[in-house]
């Protein structure tokens, strides 16, 4: 992706190719992530939410 110019809507945006190599860093780390079990899941994640919540107004 490097040295590549991107037309967004008709205008040159030389942004973007640094915005498209980061969102897909994010996407592989995120893939990696999940292959290798470093995950915890949403249902988890919310359950603890309430968990906190509830102790808080407490």
């Amino acid at each position: 992706m490097q040295n590549t110019e991107y037309r967004i809507m008709g205008k040159e945006d030389p942004s973007a190719a640094k915005q498209i190599a980061a969102l897909s860093f994010l996407l592989v780390k995120g893939r990696r992530d999940i292959r290798d079990g470093r995950i915890i899941p949403a249902a988890e994640v919310f359950a603890e939410f309430e968990r906190m919540d509830r102790n808080e107004t407490d």
